[in-house]
């Protein structure tokens, strides 16, 4: 299993892809998935609106691509303080849903409340705290830069535990169980 996570945005569109680790290797501080790839896409503000929105769709193709994955996962946008921010970023999430549908992928969405608490058990942490976390499932040698990167990463593993049907906690407990 592979899953692409990510975070929309029109300036930047954060993207961070996990997959299943092999039933023959030892899962990473007992998280059965690792790190392939995190990054962001980055439009440039000179263009048009439909011309950065293109740039995301071909981009996000290559990506697909380039790592196959089985499902994708998106953050929803759950409320807004800012309508000029708002409707980009709706823009940029039809994009990025109308690619998973031509590609006949499945989506996942959560908003960054439900990410934070299915990680971190804690619906307001903050996000320094969240990136440890991430760091520490996935075995980096650094926390995840960009912000929009580290928060893809976080929807990917986010949706791995969804579909698991647990807690971070009890996933940990049960590949520690299979993998002692």
């Amino acid at each position: 299993m592979i899953i692409l996570g990510i975070d929309p945005g029109t300036a930047t569109t954060g993207f961070g892809i996990i997959k299943k680790i092999s039933k023959n290797k030892k899962p990473i501080n007992g998280f059965g998935f690792e790190c392939v790839e995190y990054n962001v896409i980055t439009t440039k503000p000179i263009h048009s609106a439909a011309e950065r929105l293109n740039q995301i769709h071909k981009t996000l193709n290559r990506i697909i691509k380039t790592h196959q994955p089985t499902i994708l996962a998106v953050e929803s946008l759950f409320f807004f303080k800012n309508l000029k921010t708002a409707l980009p970023v709706s823009q940029a999430r039809g994009v990025i849903l109308m690619t998973a549908a031509k590609k006949k992928l499945p989506v996942h969405e959560f908003t960054p409340l439900q990410m934070k608490m299915i990680i971190a058990g804690y619906g307001r942490a903050d996000k320094k705290d969240l990136q440890k976390i991430i760091k520490e499932l996935l075995g980096l040698n650094e926390i995840p830069k960009p912000d929009d990167a580290a928060d893809a990463l976080g929807i990917a593993i986010c949706c791995a535990i969804k579909i698991a049907g647990g807690t971070i906690q009890s996933i940990k407990k049960k590949n520690r169980q299979k993998n002692p």
